[in-house]
């Protein structure tokens, strides 16, 4: 048990290295960060959207009201129709204003969370070496879901969701196009 635990120990410590050499936006990834400035392009967008069709809404309105004083050639059939039209687009432009508003403060929380499990990971890191068996093996549990061991003491190591993403949005930095090699999963 000695021979795994020290190896075990090993690709921790090669975790732990990893996370703390790079700073927190190689973590966690341009790519997360690529999809929140497009949400935000989206959402800034959607409010442009919005506001003229809602602009172009209240000058149909305004435009019918002239129809009902009758000074207004347009006739009221016509007008009625592109005042309905206009009044489905703002409802339309708003639903996808809220829908995307609504990703982009999940897309925030999510970067936050992540931001979070990070700085918990790095210090577990800095706590690990002195730490007693049991508080180890806690940490050990948390980063690593499944273990399997070979022939000749060959480990393939699968870790938890949270770890992967860290060392992959690494691996994506640095351009590796594969797992660190000690963390086969």
């Amino acid at each position: 048990m000695h021979i795994l635990d020290d190896a075990v120990v090993q690709i921790l410590h090669q975790i732990f290295d990893r996370m703390n050499s790079a700073s927190d936006i190689m973590i966690l990834g341009s790519t997360e960060d690529r999809r929140m400035a497009e949400l935000r392009a989206e959402v800034k967008r959607a409010k442009a959207e919005n506001s003229k069709a809602t602009t172009e809404y209240e000058s149909m309105k305004a435009e019918m009201v002239k129809v009902v004083l009758g000074t207004s050639d347009m006739p009221k059939d016509v007008l009625s129709e592109v005042v309905n039209e206009c009044r489905d687009k703002v409802i339309a432009t708003s639903e996808r204003l809220t829908s995307l508003t609504a990703e982009l403060e999940r897309g925030n929380a999510r970067v936050t969370e992540m931001k979070s499990e990070l700085s918990r990971i790095r210090t577990w890191s800095e706590i690990f070496d002195g730490s007693d068996m049991e508080v180890k093996k806690m940490i050990a549990n948390y980063i690593i879901k499944r273990v399997n061991v070979f022939k000749g003491y060959k480990l393939d190591i699968e870790l938890n969701l949270n770890v992967q993403q860290f060392l992959n949005g690494l691996d994506s930095i640095s351009g590796d196009e594969e797992p660190h090699p000690a963390v086969a999963s």
